[in-house]
């Protein structure tokens, strides 16, 4: 994600949105949300994981205002880097998008949400929903 705010900088893009790869559910409504939230640059509005440990939307003005780092502990550090360059960041606990896949709990919860996602099915279709129902813990 470096690399794209890099390039959008460098392309004279005013902003931009990073949703990592293991958020299986992003709502339209949602991104929305985050959108309408977004202030004038310089700005950051972020949507902290499930546990506030990770960051799991950043939409931030310019691009390039922050560097990205994902996975555990990232949701700290990005909120610091924004205040060291007197950004107050926008804070939006969402519960689709505050959705990440890191531990068979995180697959139930996925399961357990409305909707008929592409991974929502791929775990039925393939028998991960019921052995995670089942209680099995190499699901």
């Amino acid at each position: 994600m470096q690399a794209a705010a890099d390039w959008l900088s460098a392309q004279g893009v005013g902003g931009m949105v990073a949703v990592p790869g293991d958020v299986p559910l992003v709502p339209v409504t949602e991104l929305e949300q985050v959108l309408s939230a977004h202030g004038a640059a310089p700005a950051m509005t972020i949507v902290p994981a499930q546990d506030e440990r990770g960051s799991n939307c950043i939409a931030c003005s310019p691009p390039g205002l922050i560097s990205f780092r994902f996975g555990n502990d990232s949701f700290k550090p990005h909120l610091q880097e924004a205040a060291d360059r007197g950004v107050v960041p926008k804070i939006l606990p969402l519960p689709g998008l505050g959705l990440d896949i890191d531990r068979p709990d995180d697959l139930a919860a996925l399961m357990a949400a409305p909707g008929e996602t592409r991974a929502q099915c791929w775990l039925r279709d393939n028998g991960i929903a019921e052995r995670l129902r089942a209680g099995d813990s190499a699901a």
